[in-house]
């Protein structure tokens, strides 16, 4: 059984490049299917998900080759719009195909997608979005939807889902001159980069990152080469741990527009940020000191992620008098709680949604398992402060985003081994 092997550390130092964003080349990994040839996709990272994304491309006809971090996917001979693979039910980013599919085929059959176990995750505000595309769904054992658009469309989602909004993005890409708008639509930074991946292949997309965004339907894409901003959430646990533990590094392949609510957040926890071209350096004095209270409340961006909530509750379990963090995103992500409570936390969780912490000096090591991608990485960040040895199992989950999180925790000095 592979595992996670870490060591308290006394401080991170060093430097690393922040790979590309897991939740921004999921859905340009999708969108390849409408173009109806090659397209080039740079800054890919390694991570399981990508994987996944590309046996799904191949049931459907399309190859792609990884080559370093460039994946390169030919979409010229895709046949097929059923997707009923395994790898649909262990990536939640599978729902995005149906909007490619629904571009390229006029028709989409798909699975149920799956993911990390952090909540029901119902795909309803996907559904309500094609639907007032007037599209035709039907959802039974799998997911089906058919359909054309044929005339200009205003629609607003229910709620501000990144999944939905791709998903609407993406689907009325290829509709020749039909004008489509979103109202309520998600702004985070990786719809920007699906949108602005989608222009270079030749869509015409405007609006993007705000709750407004239009598309002007275009007959077809054509070839291009595309890039993947960086993953705030990897840079974000690294923050984390320097918060932490304490200690100077340097965050690469970053620039200074970096996430605002995770700045603010870990500045409040005595971190020190200085930009400068592609890169972040940081700083903190975290031995033996607490700050008296914080409060975090996840929300959609450009509010705190419920992507970052697992980690700062690890800092928040050592660097804190007293702390809150109000979970507002998804009703099951507190699962994480158990295992830092097993390595001597302090946590009582109120209704599944609010999560009281009271600070301790010191967390031990022992042996936790990771429950999704973000507690994983949680854990290991709390195994950096705790005494002794941390093992962290399951660590499938962490793969699923973070590229190579043993050597990267390396190069900051850290003791983090991959065994298995």
């Amino acid at each position: 059984m592979s595992y996670l092997k870490i060591r308290h550390s006394d401080g991170l130092f060093g430097e690393v490049a922040i790979q590309g964003s897991k939740n921004s080349v999921l859905p340009i990994i999708a969108s390849t299917v409408l173009h109806k040839g090659q397209t080039i996709i740079r800054n890919c990272p390694h991570i399981s998900d990508v994987y996944d994304m590309m046996k799904i491309l191949k049931s459907l006809g399309a190859t792609s080759i990884f080559e370093g971090n460039t994946l390169i996917v030919d979409s010229s001979q895709i046949n097929n719009s059923v997707i009923i693979d395994n790898e649909v039910s262990r990536i939640r980013s599978s729902v995005i195909f149906v909007g490619a599919l629904l571009g390229r085929c006029g028709c989409a059959k798909i699975a149920y997608p799956g993911g990390c176990k952090i909540g029901e995750r119902k795909i309803d505000a996907h559904l309500d979005g094609f639907l007032q595309l007037g599209y035709e769904v039907e959802d039974n054992c799998y997911l089906d939807v058919k359909g054309r658009i044929t005339e200009d469309r205003v629609i607003c989602l229910k709620i501000k889902s990144v999944g939905a909004t791709e998903n609407v993005i993406i689907s009325s890409v290829i509709s020749d001159g039909k004008i489509v708008i979103i109202n309520n639509a998600a702004t985070e930074p990786e719809i920007v980069n699906l949108c602005i991946a989608l222009n270079e292949m030749g869509a015409e997309i405007t609006g993007y990152g705000s709750e407004r965004i239009e598309i002007k339907g275009v007959k077809e894409l054509k070839e291009a080469e595309v890039e993947v901003f960086y993953d705030r959430i990897v840079a974000g646990t690294y923050i984390a741990a320097l918060s932490l533990v304490g200690g100077n590094i340097t965050l690469k392949n970053i620039d200074r527009n970096y996430d605002n609510a995770i700045t603010m957040a870990f500045r409040k926890l005595g971190v020190q940020f200085k930009y400068y071209k592609n890169e972040i350096s940081l700083k903190c004095n975290a031995k033996n000191k607490k700050i008296p209270e914080l409060t975090i409340s996840t929300a959609v961006y450009p509010g705190f992620p419920t992507d970052m909530q697992s980690q700062i509750m690890a800092v928040m379990c050592v660097r804190v008098e007293s702390g809150i963090i109000v979970e507002n995103i998804f009703e099951n992500r507190f699962g994480n709680v158990e295992m830092l409570k097993k390595m001597g936390a302090s946590i009582d969780v109120i209704n599944n949604k609010i999560a009281m912490i009271k600070g301790v000096n010191r967390l031990k090591g022992c042996k936790v398992k990771a429950l999704d991608l973000r507690s994983g990485a949680a854990l290991c960040v709390a195994g950096l402060m705790a005494e002794g040895e941390t093992i962290v199992e399951d660590v499938e989950y962490i793969l699923r985003g973070y590229e190579h999180i043993d050597e990267d925790f390396r190069k900051l000095s850290a003791n983090v081994w991959f065994v298995g």
